[in-house]
């Protein structure tokens, strides 16, 4: 609903066969995305004399200039995975990625309490393959860090008091995955 936005960027992707068993991928994302002009406005809520009715005066803003939602302004990966040959008996890929985001902001007023600060993270995985690969089996750990990301964010004009919103990721989780090709 924004009037005009300027959004750029800059990304760059690779991944490496080191050896036949060895592969490095990597990714870095520049990412420019700012409002050149988007008329929003705030809500004021006041108490005319003692009575509990509200009034409600909307206070219009251009907020040319902030971020939008949700863009990082660099977002960097690295994954690498090694390929164990076991020989008859199969093969286990032992594979780590890990993802860096810079700061954003998860509304359009980019209130520092509606900011997901810069954060990494990184999952790792063992899945061992018979040489006839009918079937996998794979243990894994997401969110290695434990850091939970700030995924929603939100404000709202409710009344007298502004309400703020927070949704976070998933915490830390792994388990084990069993895959059968047929």
């Amino acid at each position: 609903n924004a009037g005009k936005a300027e959004v750029y960027g800059i990304e760059a992707e690779s991944s490496f066969r080191i050896t036949d068993n060895d592969t490095f991928s990597a990714s870095f994302t520049y990412l420019h995305s700012r409002y050149k002009d988007f008329l929003g406005s705030y809500n004021v809520f006041t108490v005319p004399g003692t009575g509990a009715d509200l009034t409600s005066i909307t206070t219009p803003t251009n907020f040319a200039g902030n971020t939008t939602p949700y863009t990082p302004t660099y977002t960097v990966t690295l994954g690498y995975d090694h390929v164990f040959d076991l020989g008859t008996a199969g093969t286990v890929k032992a594979s780590a990625f890990t993802t860096f985001k810079s700061s954003y902001y998860t509304d359009f007023y980019n209130y520092r309490d509606l900011q997901q600060k810069a954060l990494t993270s990184t999952d790792l995985s063992l899945e061992y393959k018979p040489e006839n690969k009918t079937f996998s089996v794979q243990a894994f750990v997401r969110n290695l860090e434990n850091k939970r990301a700030l995924v929603y964010g939100g404000y709202i004009a409710a009344g007298p008091d502004d309400i703020l919103n927070w949704g976070y990721g998933t915490p830390r989780t792994y388990g084990v995955r069993v895959g059968v090709d047929f």
